[in-house]
C-alpha cells in the first residue's frame, strides 16, 4: 500500500501501473490487454472538532476484453492468457448472476477465481457499483457485444446493502435514536395531558366536577371521589391483541396437531404400501430365480438327449459302415473264387464239354445270386439308414422347435414379470417421494391381475 496525499501522486502510480500491463496484438484488436488492472484507493477523513475518522474505499478495474479464440486466432502463450482471462471473466459472471435476488442462490462463489476474491467488495454487499461496457458497432462482431451488454444487464441485478460498519457511526446513530426517542416521549405526554384536560373539561361542562387525571388514569373528584375503572385505548388494543393472538396461536396449535396425525396416518400407510410392495419385489425375484433354474434345468436335459442322440446315431453309422465293409471282402472272395474257377477250367480244358458247360452256368448262376442278394441288401441297408436318418432329423428338429418355444414362453414371461418388478419398484419410489414431500395423494400402480395376459403368466408359473 502506498500513501498519497494528492490528485498528481495518485496520477503517477496510475501511470506506473499501465507501463506495467501487458497488451499483444490479435486478428480482432492491435493493442488487445492480456491482463486485468486493479486500483484500489483508501479514503480516510478525519472531523475536525473530534477525532472522528470516516474511512471508504474504491475500487477502480479494468477488466481485459473476452475474445472468441476462433476469431482472435490466438495461439501459444496468446493462447493460455486467453484462457485465463475467459476463466476470470465466467468466475465474475457465476457471482453477478448468484448475487442475483432472483436467482435463487444461496452461495456465492467468490472464491473461485482471484479476480472476484478480489472485487468481493466491489460487486455486492456494502458498496455501489458502476460499470462501463465497451461494444463495437460493426455486425461483425454482434456475439461479442450481446454477450457484453448481457453482463451489464446482470450487473444491475445484484441489491446492494448499503451498512456502514464503523464503530463511531454506530454510537452517533444511537445518539440520534436515543434523541428522537426522547423527543416523541416528550410528544406523547404532551398529548396525554391535553387529552386529560380536554376530558376533565368534559366532565366539568356534564356537571361533575371533576379535578385531575393522575398518571395512572385515575380521576379525582372535588368531592373526594376517585374513579379507578378507566382503561386507556392502549391497554384495552394490548389486551385485544393479546386475546387475538393467543386464539391465533391455540389455532396454530390445532392445526400443527391435526397435520402431524394426518402425516402420521399417511407415513404409516407408506411404510405398509412400501412393505407390500417389498415382499411383491421378493416373491418377483424369487420367481424369476425359479424359472432360471427351471430354464437352465430343461437346457442341460435337452443337452443331454441331444448328445445321446447323436451317439446313437454314430453308432448306427458305424455298424452300417462295418456292414458295407463286410459285403466288400465278401465281393472280393467271390471274385477270387471266380478266378480260381477259371484257373481250374483252364488246366481241365481236357474235360468234356458237357461238365465245363454245365459247371460254368452253375457258377454263373451262383454268382448272378450272390451279386443280386448283395444288391437287395445293399438297397435294404440304405433304405433303413435314409428312414433312420430321416426319422432322427425329424426327432431333431421337433426338439428344437419345442426348445424354442419353451425359451420364447420363458422369455416372454420373465420379460411381463421384469415390467411388473419395474412397475413395483417405480411405486416403491412414489410412496418414498410422497413420505418425505409429506404429499396425500400419488398414483397408484397398474393391477398386474387385472390384465388376462399377465393373469395367465402368473397362473403358469404357479
Amino acid at each position: 500500500m502506498v500513501t498519497v496525499t494528492s490528485r498528481e501522486e495518485v496520477d503517477a502510480i496510475v501511470q506506473c501501473g499501465l507501463k506495467l500491463r501487458s497488451t499483444h496484438e490479435t486478428k480482432m484488436n492491435a493493442v488487445s490487454s492480456r491482463s486485468h488492472t486493479v486500483f484500489t484507493i483508501h479514503v480516510f477523513q478525519q472531523a475536525r472538532d473530534s477525532d472522528e475518522v470516516i474511512s471508504g474505499m474504491l475500487n477502480m478495474v479494468d477488466l481485459a476484453g473476452s475474445e472468441r479464440l476462433k476469431k482472435s486466432e490466438s495461439d501459444g502463450q496468446r493462447l493460455k492468457e486467453a484462457l485465463h482471462i475467459n476463466s476470470s471473466l465466467s468466475a465474475v459472471g457465476k457471482v453477478v448472476m448468484s448475487l442475483d435476488p432472483e436467482s435463487g442462490y444461496n452461495y456465492i462463489p467468490y472464491r473461485d477465481s482471484k479476480l472476484t476474491r478480489l472485487l468481493q467488495n466491489s460487486i455486492g454487499g456494502n458498496c455501489f457499483t458502476t460499470l462501463i461496457a465497451t461494444i463495437h458497432p460493426m455486425k461483425e462482431h454482434y456475439e461479442e457485444c450481446l454477450g457484453t451488454l448481457q453482463f451489464a444487464n446482470r450487473c444491475r441485478s445484484p441489491r446492494v446493502n448499503h451498512i456502514n460498519g464503523t464503530i463511531a457511526d454506530k454510537d452517533r446513530r444511537i445518539r440520534k435514536l436515543q434523541e428522537e426517542s426522547s423527543i416523541l416521549r416528550r410528544q406523547l405526554e404532551g398529548l396525554r395531558t391535553e387529552y386529560n384536560n380536554r376530558f376533565v373539561a368534559t366532565l366539568n361542562e356534564l356537571g361533575f366536577q371533576a379535578e385531575e387525571i393522575s398518571e395512572s388514569g385515575e380521576i379525582k373528584f372535588a368531592d373526594g371521589l376517585v374513579l379507578k375503572s378507566v382503561f386507556s385505548d392502549e391497554d384495552h388494543g394490548q389486551s385485544a391483541v393479546d386475546s387475538k393472538t393467543r386464539n391465533d396461536r391455540d389455532r396454530l396449535r390445532q392445526k400443527y396437531a391435526n397435520a402431524k396425525s394426518n402425516f402420521a396416518v399417511v407415513v404409516t400407510e407408506a411404510n405398509k404400501d412400501k412393505e407390500n410392495a417389498r415382499q411383491t419385489i421378493n416373491e418377483q425375484k424369487r420367481r424369476i430365480a425359479t424359472l432360471q433354474s427351471c430354464l437352465q434345468q430343461k437346457t442341460s436335459e435337452y443337452d443331454r438327449a441331444l448328445a445321446s442322440e447323436a451317439a446313437r446315431h454314430r453308432d448306427e453309422m458305424q455298424t452300417l459302415v462295418r456292414r458295407d465293409n463286410h459285403m466288400h471282402s465278401s465281393s472280393e472272395k467271390m471274385l477270387i473264387y471266380q478266378q480260381s474257377i477259371i484257373n481250374l477250367q483252364g488246366e481241365d480244358c481236357d474235360n468234356s464239354k458237357d461238365r465245363e458247360k454245365h459247371f460254368e452256368q452253375k457258377l454263373q448262376h451262383r454268382v448272378a445270386a450272390l451279386q443280386k442278394s448283395k444288391e437287395n441288401e445293399i438297397s435294404l441297408i440304405r433304405q433303413q439308414y435314409e428312414q433312420s436318418l430321416a426319422s432322427k432329423s425329424e426327432e431333431l428338429n421337433v426338439a428344437n422347435n419345442k426348445l424354442q418355444q419353451l425359451q420364447q414362453t420363458t422369455t416372454d414371461t420373465v420379460d411381463n414379470i421384469r415390467e411388473d418388478c419395474l412397475d413395483l419398484y417405480t411405486y416403491v419410489g412414489r410412496l418414498v417421494s410422497a413420505v418425505d414431500t409429506s404429499q396425500r395423494t400419488f398414483a397408484l400402480p397398474k393391477n398386474i391381475l387385472a390384465d388376462p395376459t399377465k393373469l395367465r403368466h402368473v397362473k403358469a408359473i404357479v
